[in-house]
């Protein structure tokens, strides 16, 4: 009888916990099958036309080594040239991370060639990169990811066009870069960088934070030489991602991948280097990276289906691809030009488009895992 009772107590105890776990878990995949469905659910299965606007007349691919070149920065219009940051993406969530390089791609010839780094041995994985200039020197920042376990760290070099090769001046290193994207250099030793996430990749709290971006508690970073500050807070973006300077140095831009189905929001720099945000633009897709045109427009590259981009992701499936030039005239409301858009499968195409450049008389459109370019002329 005395084991009939603590059996009788167990099974009431756990019902109570069935009724409790239930409803959350009930809850919790509600609240994933309507981020899902906000990112393009109701729309798995169906196809895009390719469109190209703004001038641009066909496009073609250019293969190289430089596969998954998720980032580009253009060292210069004329000439024509960019840099690359290009590496095995999918390598990230594995425990020993592959390591990948940067290339520079020269638009006129469409070359694309490795670029040796000088003084730095270590293995290197670049996510975002960004290039500033002062009178002296071409500075590159690259965001540079690790194995599992092992924090991201930003890099700093400088180009020696001459020679073609980046020559290592420093690696920072600071308890706040918890999952690095991307970064805007806006000194010799200055830079802001986005957190994508709160806490480290490969982590439950991570993985909870893309499907649930209440819970990501995106930041992004500023470095002022010294140290590390919250520019934005955790919690102050769904997704910060791509990160890029206004031409007047007074303003960056940041593009926030799930914030009301995608966003460019624009901040002020405050002295102390804190960001203050002035407006946003809703893009309604899920916007990447970010390049400032010098006449001021700012090229984005989006993914215009998240859930395609995860089966993407998964099988390597065709992704969808779209490109957004954004102008934003001082006393009138933004200006918005799909530039490109695709369902990432047809002859001259590209999947998961996630950095689009301006560039002389050219549309330079790069992937997130893919092994070719699009250029667009």
């Amino acid at each position: 009888m005395q084991q009939q009772k603590g059996v009788t107590k167990t099974v009431r105890k756990s019902g109570r916990v069935a009724n409790v776990l239930i409803p959350i878990t009930l809850i919790f995949v509600a609240a994933v099958i309507w981020r899902l469905n906000s990112a393009g659910l109701s729309t798995f299965f169906s196809s895009r036309a390719q469109v190209l606007r703004g001038g641009f007349k066909q496009c073609e691919k250019i293969y190289s080594e430089a596969v998954g070149a998720e980032d580009a920065a253009v060292l210069s219009h004329d000439p024509p040239l960019v840099f690359l940051s290009a590496a095995p993406h999918k390598s990230m969530l594995q425990p020993s991370i592959q390591p990948g390089g940067i290339y520079l791609l020269d638009l006129t010839s469409k070359n694309v060639s490795g670029i040796p780094l000088v003084g730095f041995s270590e293995s290197i994985h670049p996510h975002g990169i960004s290039v500033y200039r002062d009178q002296d020197a071409v500075y590159l920042f690259v965001v540079n990811h690790r194995n599992l376990g092992t924090p991201d760290q930003v890099l700093i070099f400088i180009y020696d066009q001459q020679k073609n090769q980046l020559i290592f001046q420093e690696a920072v290193e600071d308890e706040k870069f918890i999952s690095l994207n991307d970064i805007a250099g806006v000194g010799k030793r200055k830079f802001y960088a986005t957190n994508d996430n709160g806490f480290p990749r490969g982590s439950f709290r991570n993985t909870l934070g893309v499907l649930l971006p209440s819970f990501s508690y995106s930041s992004v970073v500023y470095w002022d030489g010294q140290q590390t500050k919250f520019a934005a807070e955790p919690g102050s973006f769904n997704m910060a991602n791509g990160v890029a300077l206004s031409n007047d140095k007074g303003k960056l831009y940041v593009t926030d991948t799930t914030k009301n189905a995608g966003s460019l929001r624009i901040f002020n720099q405050l002295p102390d280097g804190m960001l203050q945000e002035t407006h946003a633009v809703v893009l309604n897709s899920g916007v990447d990276n970010i390049d400032v045109h010098p006449d001021d427009s700012i090229w984005i590259g989006s993914h215009p289906n998240l859930l395609r981009f995860i089966k993407h992701v998964i099988d390597d499936k065709p992704a969808p691809s779209q490109v957004f030039s954004v102008v934003l005239p001082p006393n009138a409301p933004p200006s918005v030009t799909e530039v490109y858009s695709s369902n990432g499968d047809a002859k001259n195409d590209i999947s998961a488009s996630s950095t689009a450049l301006k560039i002389a008389n050219f549309l330079l459109i790069t992937p997130v895992f893919d092994d070719h370019l699009l250029v667009c002329s």
